[in-house]
């Protein structure tokens, strides 16, 4: 996987993980993913160290310094983390949504020109060509990678591109359900599923929620009513 990566950084396990969190699994089960922010560089260093920070993550350390050049870029991943790690606390590769997020921005970081991140995008692409059957179903439109093949792409800013899109959709004997997210990259999925302590508690939270909010629910009388509430 990545074996494009400047430098070595292909071999980094983290750094291997992190990209798969963010953009491999997301593609094999969605199509998609935006990779706008990393492009454009949108992530502020401040905002991603302190949220590292209160989760008291190793990988804050990346960002108390300036980005590397590309030709340091191993030596410094090997002088930050491999070299303070503490292999009793830190034996496990998995990594929490913003440590991913932090690691994915910090490798585009280190490329300073958007048009160069995004041939960086491509060429991740190519090289995982394997795993979307073939290469020529993907394609990077406005720094959105998608599969052709399962998704139809549009970007929409106004209501009237709305309105076009879905009159292109909906057939007068049939009905239009769509899902909405705060952020494109995010699964398709309830978001109780995207935290391992919240699906884990599933049930205790329903209860608390059907004794805190009774009225919310007085018009429901099946179970399937209140999850769709809730």
């Amino acid at each position: 996987m990545f074996f494009f990566f400047f430098n070595d950084l292909s071999i980094i396990p983290e750094i291997r993980q992190a990209f798969k969190y963010i953009c491999i699994d997301k593609m094999l089960t969605d199509g998609y993913f935006d990779m706008s922010i990393y492009i454009n560089g949108k992530l502020t260093k401040d905002a991603i160290h302190s949220q590292l920070k209160a989760c008291n993550s190793r990988y804050a350390v990346l960002y108390e310094k300036a980005y590397p050049q590309e030709k340091d870029a191993f030596d410094v991943w090997t002088q930050l983390i491999v070299q303070h790690q503490d292999n009793r606390k830190y034996h496990s590769l998995e990594l929490s949504h913003i440590e991913a997020v932090a690691i994915v921005n910090w490798v585009y970081r280190i490329i300073k020109k958007a048009p160069e991140r995004e041939e960086f995008t491509r060429k991740l692409m190519k090289d995982e060509k394997a795993l979307f059957h073939n290469a020529n179903d993907i394609e990077l439109i406005d720094c959105v990678v998608y599969n052709k093949v399962k998704v139809a792409l549009y970007f929409i800013s106004s209501f009237s591109d709305f309105d076009d899109v879905i009159s292109q959709h909906v057939a007068i004997d049939k009905q239009l359900f769509y899902r909405g997210h705060t952020n494109a990259n995010h699964k398709l999925i309830p978001s109780i599923m995207r935290s391992s302590s919240w699906k884990k508690n599933e049930s205790r939270m329903y209860n608390d929620l059907m004794i805190e909010c009774p009225e919310d629910f007085s018009k429901t009388s099946t179970h399937l009513e209140r999850l769709v509430k809730m």
